[in-house]
């Protein structure tokens, strides 16, 4: 990736708001969900890997908006 930290990198954000991947990267809405289905990792080992703390979120700021809002829509369903 060339950046000082991986840590660093994390912060990384394309045009779009999707995230850099430290494996390939390439940038995606659903980090999580990259990792494990392109390089075999779960996101935890991802996050181990590249020094990321254990509660970076893997998901682009969009798609968890989007999700919190749904849950409230829904909460009496939940």
């Amino acid at each position: 990736v060339g950046m000082e930290s991986f840590a660093e990198a994390a912060s990384i954000l394309a045009a779009d708001g999707r995230l850099l991947c430290h494996e390939c990267g390439r940038t995606y809405l659903h980090l999580g969900t990259h990792a494990q289905r392109a390089h075999g990792l779960s996101s935890a080992q991802y996050r181990a890997a590249h020094g990321l703390e254990l509660t970076a979120v893997l998901l682009a700021s969009g798609v968890r908006q989007k999700m919190s809002q749904s849950w409230e829509q829904h909460r009496d369903k939940h």
